[in-house]
């Protein structure tokens, strides 16, 4: 929560700031002299006492500073938070004091959104953390793979044993010796790799192969093999370590010389070959890249590729992959080597590795996120769940389920207002289903189907009861396994409780500073007197019009206006535009300089009073009467409130806020040890 004015937005806002920190932990520190100080009091507000380990990180995660020692900050920094965070709990401490905390609303809003934060954060805990904590130790490498594929028969067939037996078959040759590497050449379903001998061509890492695949490659040791077939929804697969190495993003430069039709490739290599020597003898690369790549995009940069490069994951930013013979060419060199030439599909390369860098965590955490959400998360969660319904013994009496069935028209829904009628009453004591130990009968379900909105238009056969029981026993089972959240989990516990002063912070700052803000008549003037000379008029023009769909009787208009006809006479029988011959065709002043009939005005040096010739305006044509210029002057009292208004109305929220503070700070006496603070920061910076 922000010790800033809170704005009057919905409650969900305070559900939102209360998620975004769900990923917010603060990890155990080590054993170091800091920790002494952790425990000291740096200030005094009301009954709370702020150590500097709750002021630490309360900056840290306020101020964006997520890592930032606070030690390191200038002490003024630290004041001036420390105020912000001061007020901030002084406002929640005034609303404890009124009973807010007490409030049904407010324990109502705390229950209702409990389940939303819960579930964001039981499944960060369970699934998402676990996994990818894991990938990432597997993410320090990257691993060169050689594999076999048996492809399942497409559909509609569905036998899949002669593609098991000629894997299997395949299998039981390598255990028995023969080289993985001919048998992929013989059997293998994918032309591409089993003419290599089974070689995949891409580095691969962590988190972007399959799950089945992913779990055995990081299971082996270089030169080993699977000895089990793995099954994918594509077919089996047979695979083979190659090679295991670290990780790492290097940033490379080169020069490339194109073949094409115009010219010999001898030429082209010459060409190259010479550009290799001047580079041996000391020219510059990035000068000669200038010169000769015929790479646009890297030679405008002195041949400099734009990004990192990892083998396993492209470049850093976009994912995109170079060709292999350049990405093995590149990770061959040493940082600051230069490759001979290089052949590709592009041309010949000569390749400079320019440095060499590890992955980010942070990204990388990022990543990994995305990965699981997208391809694991919904399987892993709907298998996390069977899990908890065995721990839980959740059963349903099928008997009883059958029986209740049994007496309803299957041919309808529980929409028809008498869907329970022939239901005999003496049923509805007998249990339905189980979980953790709570039975619910029969009469209970029926009242749930009548209360729950989620529950409605379901059929009343045994596929649509069913889905309603499912409907009934997730959130239980759900809230079964969060119960003890806060007490397994302090940081939850820590979440709940911002997210409770954040509901208590909205609802008194709205009652003494939101509900309160009005435009102060008094304030205003005071503001309009010290300002006023700020607020200026644009140049206007005051005009009448007479507004036809023809050019002939615009034209026919002006000539009898010419010829002395009165133009509030002509304009009250014959202008066209809606609710204009009430008000004899007068426009009012127009202040916009880019209007066409304004323009008009301008461009003809039209004096006040004259009449101009039509104009084209719109879908028709006008003949104006330039009644007045009205040049710029300072705007009155009224006419420029609406240009300073929310100017007054901030000074109000400040003055309403300084009040309440004032009258807080009375209640609850706040108390900093700047002496302390300043000790504490003198020492760590010492250690």
């Amino acid at each position: 929560m922000s010790f800033k004015t809170v704005s009057k937005k919905p409650l969900i806002a305070v559900v939102l700031i209360a998620l975004m920190v769900t990923s917010v932990s603060y990890s155990q520190k080590k054993a170091t002299d800091k920790n002494k100080f952790n425990s000291e009091i740096i200030a005094v507000i009301g009954p709370e006492k702020v150590t500097y380990e709750i002021l630490e990180k309360a900056y840290q995660k306020n101020m964006n500073r997520k890592g930032t020692e606070l030690y390191k900050v200038p002490k003024d920094s630290i004041l001036d938070f420390l105020k912000l965070y001061s007020n901030y709990r002084l406002k929640v401490l005034d609303a404890k004091d009124r009973g807010f905390d007490k409030d049904s609303a407010v324990a109502a809003d705390i229950q209702q959104n409990r389940k939303l934060l819960a579930e964001t954060f039981f499944f960060e805990k369970k699934l998402i953390d676990p996994w990818i904590e894991k990938m990432l130790q597997y993410r320090n490498n990257e691993y060169k793979i050689a594999i076999m594929v048996f492809s399942l028969p497409p559909a509609p067939l569905t036998d899949t044993t002669e593609t098991y037996r000629k894997a299997k078959a395949c299998l039981d040759l390598i255990k028995k010796g023969e080289i993985f590497e001919k048998v992929a050449q013989d059997s293998s379903d994918d032309p591409e790799t089993g003419k290599k001998g089974g070689e995949v061509s891409s580095w691969i890492t962590a988190g972007n192969v399959q799950r089945p695949i992913e779990n055995a490659i990081l299971s082996l040791k270089v030169g080993q093999f699977y000895p089990d077939l793995i099954k994918t929804r594509y077919g089996y697969f047979i695979v083979k370590l190659l090679a295991q190495e670290p990780r790492k993003y290097v940033k490379g430069q080169h020069i490339l010389f194109t073949f094409n039709q115009d010219e010999d490739s001898s030429l082209v290599k010459k060409r190259a070959e010479s550009t290799l020597e001047k580079i041996k003898k000391g020219e510059d690369f990035a000068k000669l890249a200038k010169e000769f790549s015929g790479d646009p995009n890297t030679a405008k940069n002195g041949g400099i590729m734009e990004d990192f490069y990892s083998r396993s994951t492209g470049f850093e930013k976009t994912n995109s992959r170079l060709v292999p013979q350049f990405e093995d060419a590149l990770f061959k060199l040493k940082d600051g080597e230069i490759s001979g030439l290089v052949e590709t599909n592009y041309g010949l390369h000569i390749i400079k590795r320019l440095s060499t860098k590890d992955f980010n965590k942070d990204e990388e955490i990022k990543a990994l996120k995305m990965i699981y959400k997208k391809s694991y998360y919904d399987e892993d969660k709907k298998e996390f769940f069977d899990s908890l319904l065995i721990s839980y013994n959740y059963k349903v009496n099928d008997d009883n389920l059958n029986k209740f069935i049994s007496y309803l028209d299957t041919n309808k829904t529980n929409l028809d207002k008498e869907w329970i009628k022939n239901v005999p009453s003496e049923i509805y004591k007998e249990p339905l289903f189980e979980l953790a130990g709570i039975k619910t009968s029969i009469g209970d379900f029926v009242r749930m189907l009548g209360s729950n909105s989620d529950l409605r238009g379901l059929g009343l056969n045994k596929q649509g009861m069913s889905k309603a029981i499912n409907k009934i026993i997730n959130p239980m089972v759900f809230n079964e396994a969060t119960k003890n959240l806060e007490k397994d989990y302090p940081e939850f516990a820590g979440l709940m409780q911002e997210f409770h002063d954040g509901i208590l912070l909205f609802k008194v700052e709205q009652l003494e500073v939101w509900d309160k803000l009005k435009i102060d008549t008094l304030i205003a003037r005071q503001y309009w007197d010290s300002t006023k000379t700020r607020y200026r008029t644009k140049p206007s023009y005051d005009i009448s019009e007479i507004y036809v769909l023809t050019d002939s009787l615009a034209n026919d208009m002006y000539n009898q206006l010419q010829n002395g006809a009165n133009f509030d006479e002509l304009a009250t029988q014959h202008t066209q535009r809606k609710g204009a011959r009430e008000k004899k065709g007068y426009m009012g002043v127009i202040s916009d300089e880019n209007n066409d009939l304004v323009k008009a005005i301008k461009e003809s040096n039209a004096k006040e009073g004259s009449i101009l010739k039509p104009v084209k305006y719109e879908k028709g044509y006008s003949v104006i009467r330039f009644n007045k210029f009205l040049p710029v002057r300072q705007k009155t009292f009224e006419e420029a409130l609406s240009d300073f208004a929310p100017q007054v109305q901030d000074l109000v929220q400040k003055k309403l806020l300084a009040d309440w503070l004032k009258r807080t700070q009375e209640k609850f006496k706040v108390s900093i040890d700047d002496k302390k603070l300043e000790k504490i920061i003198k020492e760590l910076k010492k250690k």
